[in-house]
């Protein structure tokens, strides 16, 4: 009977558990177990399965699904189910209530119905549990309210095993402990090594040094590992093990602080709250009394303060202990990227600059106050465009500057490798590659970096087909100031071969250069194809607090925030490409409406509450046309599957909406 293994690690030591399942890889495939590939995690980069775990906002799944960009991937795991294959997905999720909602979604699919789901977790000191946090934050500490969460969660960890033997049964619920853990990842544990190896892996010999955050002791060295990249990016590239180890080796020769960051008073509070369930857990993990209590080097009793931040001192030993080629890529790093460094990078760059830092390949990239235009592409396993997308941007022919920004969102392919290349032969190009998923804010990644006049917007899968297409367009706007925005026709092509037609699909009037529309035309539908768009962009002086990064459809959400600034202009010439394929965001839009409404529609209904907020009504009734088709959508879906939940959670976004709705059927 084929096995469904969860492995959970909730001890300081994950890194290298982690580490030592990805060596294991092609033994794990040999003995035909599907180990699906895992996208870094927030964790200090370190790959696992852990967003499988993570809830939507409104602490619901949709439909005993997935978030929407996990479900594709989720859909590997059936057809390995569907195979037979062993299945192994890992992660560090404490939570007995994400838990339970995470197996009852798996019990939900009948691909698994002939496995055996197994649990194997190893579990550490709670105390130690509870600094980990501290010390993935930088550099400073989440509200109290949150820490005091954490402490009470942490004090009941019995509860996850008592589930676990309930879900699983006791043959199948397998607890270790890891009871050598210190505050810093040192390598794995006996209880690691027996959890292993219960797994079924033949256990590699790994480096002691791993290129993790925990890994390290001081806060300096913690503190100058999450400096030294901006916004999670990074390049240009600097090895991040080597990196690692070179901090591990100052620390061990300078004075730098070793004190816990989380304050006494969480601590403190995970032993009130842990009462006797300190003991059922050392009893479940069969441990003698007092195993799991609290090392010397957390003991709250002991002198604290908070963190004080890098000391001058700290930084030079540091800019003179790097390599100079790290130096350098740290430098770069810093220069490009300038107006988002925080206090202690800006403190670090000056160190850098006084530095000779000659010798190295001179790049010279358009600063963001020389460039009149930048295009913004968004880039995700698009191997197969991202090259075509970049060369449509070369191939410009402009009397100005052009910046090309790509920000590559954690790609398993060859997405990221293309777009280093490019970047080293061209200056003109800004690569964002994303160290760790982002959770929605990859949007904001990008837009953030952009203080140009001008922006133009292509995704990694679409491509510009005429050289002058930005010139036009800045033409345009130069010659229209009260046009905020202008667009043009795209050719829409399929990668299955359908017919390609143009989008939108009217024609200008005979004679015509161009026609103007406004804001309620754009309300109407949306008219504007991402790769068609230039904005006069609004956000030179960074992105307000009310932007919301994450709502989906996006591109009419900045459509319509700049046309709150102007009109919006539409030129006759065809001059872009915009590709459809299986993996494209809407491509359930060629499925049917009503496919499309079920995976996409609430998404929609964020949006339409997000602008109602947004223009502070006076939109309304344009958004509330929008939301009853959405609405009536979900009804007749009902209707075919008895299944409501849709217009339950409807009603929980977008309850004015929903409520004027229920109105109108009434009214019938």
């Amino acid at each position: 009977m084929p096995k469904f293994t969860l492995y959970t690690d909730l001890s300081v030591n994950f890194p290298h558990a982690f580490a030592a399942i990805e060596a294991c890889k092609k033994d794990v495939a040999a003995r035909n177990c599907f180990l699906p590939l895992a996208p870094p995690w927030r964790m200090g980069g370190m790959p696992s399965h852990q967003p499988l775990w993570a809830v939507t906002e409104n602490g619901e799944r949709e439909e005993n699904r997935f978030p929407s960009f996990w479900q594709p991937w989720f859909n590997r795991v059936l057809q390995a189910a569907k195979r037979g294959e062993d299945i192994l997905l890992y992660g560090r999720e404490s939570s007995p209530a994400r838990w339970k909602m995470f197996l009852d979604i798996l019990r939900a699919h009948t691909e698994f119905d002939s496995h055996t789901i197994c649990g194997i977790a190893v579990i550490g000191r709670p105390v130690c549990l509870l600094e980990q946090p501290a010390r993935l934050i930088w550099p400073g500490q989440r509200s109290s309210a949150r820490w005091f969460a954490f402490a009470r969660e942490y004090a009941q960890l019995v509860h996850l095993t008592q589930l676990w033997n309930a879900e699983f049964g006791a043959e199948h619920a397998l607890l270790f402990a890891d009871t050598s853990e210190q505050p810093e990842a040192k390598g794995l544990s006996p209880g690691h090594v027996a959890a292993l190896e219960q797994m079924g892996l033949n256990l590699p010999a790994l480096p002691v040094q791993i290129p993790h955050i925990l890994a390290l002791a001081s806060r300096a060295a913690r503190h100058f590992l999450i400096a030294s990249e901006v916004g999670n990016n990074s390049w240009p590239l600097l090895d991040r093990a080597r990196l690692t180890a070179c901090l591990k080796k100052l620390e061990q020769e300078a004075v730098w602080d070793r004190r816990p960051i989380s304050a006494p008073k969480y601590r403190a509070a995970l032993e009130r709250h842990a009462g006797h369930s300190l003991r059922q857990l050392e009893d479940a993990l069969r441990l003698e009394p007092g195993a799991l209590a609290c090392p010397a080097e957390l003991d709250f009793e002991k002198p604290w303060q908070a963190y004080a931040y890098l000391s001058d001192e700290a930084i030079h030993a540091f800019v003179e202990g790097l390599p100079k080629e790290m130096a350098q890529a740290l430098h770069q790093r810093y220069l490009q990227d300038y107006q988002l460094l925080g206090p202690g990078q800006k403190r670090i760059c000056q160190y850098l600059s006084r530095v000779s830092l000659t010798g190295g390949k001179a790049r010279r990239t358009p600063s963001p106050e020389q460039t009149l235009v930048s295009v913004l592409t968004l880039a995700r396993n698009q191997e197969a465009y991202i090259g075509k997308c970049i060369e449509g941007v070369l191939a410009q022919k402009t009397d100005f500057p052009v910046r090309h920004i790509i920000l590559d969102h954690c790609s398993t392919d060859g997405t990221p490798d293309i777009i280093r290349e490019y970047a080293e032969k061209y200056p003109s190009i800004q690569p964002i590659l994303l160290s760790q998923w982002v959770n929605g804010q990859h949007v904001k990644r990008l837009f953030s970096r952009c203080r140009s006049k001008y922006v133009a917007l292509c995704d990694g899968d679409d491509y510009f087909t005429d050289p002058l297409k930005l010139q036009k367009q800045v033409d345009f706007l130069e010659a229209h100031p009260e046009c905020a925005l202008c667009f043009h026709p795209v050719d829409v092509t399929y990668a299955d071969g359908a017919p390609t037609h143009v989008s939108p699909p009217h024609d200008l009037p005979s004679g015509a250069t161009h026609i103007v529309y406004t804001m309620k035309d754009l309300l109407y539908a949306n008219l504007i194809q991402t790769c068609s768009v230039m904005y006069r962009w609004r956000f030179t002086d960074g992105l307000p607090d009310w932007f919301d990064p994450t709502l989906v459809p996006g591109d009419w959400y900045w459509h319509l925030l700049h046309a709150e600034t102007g009109l919006i202009g539409y030129l006759r010439d065809r001059m872009s490409v915009y590709f459809r394929h299986a993996a494209s965001l809407y491509a359930s839009a060629e499925k049917g409406p009503l496919e499309h409404r079920r995976i996409h529609g609430l998404d929609e209904l964020r949006v339409y509450c997000a602008l109602n907020s947004h223009f502070q009504g006076r939109y309304y009734s344009d958004f509330r046309w929008l939301a009853t088709g959405v609405l009536a959508d979900f009804v007749r879906i009902y209707m075919e599957t008895g299944n409501d939940s849709l217009l339950t959670k409807a009603a929980k976004i977008s309850p004015e909406f929903t409520n004027d709705f229920l109105k109108q059927i009434q009214d019938l």
